[in-house]
């Protein structure tokens, strides 16, 4: 099935039933480095402001997410913490919809992210789930997935706080696999989860993964950096890149 869901809970399904028909939503006409496409966000939120009156989101990702993905021959990308889809599209305009496997917990952000896809159905695969360390009845785990997908060659993780969980979840794949990664750190969510952005640093070593990091990537103007050559943020958010 190209459209996956992995929720339990009834309650939280009513509730965002609920909430879904309560919340307008607007269109966002989007111009990147991928090309141009139709975002369906939810109305009022600060995306929007934002990308209009500068004109862009985390150009340097961008860049390098197009770069990487168009250098390699049918690239499979698995976008983790999707929202609304500004990088599965982004994926599926620069390699193809049936490359593209997007996963966002939130129902009701799922929805929208169904919206944005509405033309690359049923190619594309999208995922309602948490991704998490192991599989149960509302989580997921890459390992488990990657078992009846095809394994990632790329993947961004943005999931405000459970970033390392989900790698957690995938170490057979780090291993096996080896995939590049895009890992936004959280420290502020990390440390309210129990851990840390060191403990998500020391788990990709251990695997074998080098570490670069953008402090800044939502400007033109930030760059690549080897870990040890930057003074990390203690609170705010930034992307590190492993490979």
């Amino acid at each position: 099935m190209p459209v996956e869901r992995v929720r339990g809970n009834v309650l939280e399904d009513m509730f965002w039933k609920l909430k879904r028909y309560r919340t307008t939503q607007t269109t966002v006409e989007i111009r990147n480095c991928a090309g141009e496409y139709r975002l369906v966000v939810p109305e009022g939120t600060s995306f929007v402001e934002k990308y209009e009156s500068t004109g862009e989101y985390e150009p340097v990702f961008e860049r390098e997410l197009k770069d990487r993905l168009s250098s390699l021959d049918d690239p499979t990308y698995y976008d983790i913490g999707s929202r609304w889809g500004y990088f599965t599209k982004f994926s599926c305009l620069v390699t193809s919809p049936g490359s593209t496997h997007g996963f966002d917990a939130n129902p009701h952000w799922f929805a929208l992210l169904q919206q944005t896809h509405e033309s690359d159905l049923p190619d594309i695969t999208l995922t309602n789930a948490y991704v998490a360390s192991e599989s149960d009845d509302d989580t997921i785990c890459i390992d488990d997935y990657r078992l009846g997908h095809d394994a990632p060659d790329i993947v961004k993780i943005d999931i405000e706080g459970s970033e390392y969980e989900a790698l957690e979840g995938m170490r057979a794949t780090l291993d096996d696999v080896h995939p590049e990664l895009f890992v936004e750190i959280h420290p502020t969510y990390l440390r309210d989860r129990g851990t840390s952005a060191a403990a998500v640093f020391e788990l990709l070593r251990e695997v074998g993964y080098e570490l670069r990091v953008a402090t800044d990537h939502r400007t033109k103007s930030d760059v690549w950096s080897p870990l040890s050559d930057v003074e990390l943020p203690s609170d705010g958010d930034y992307l590190v890149l492993a490979e």
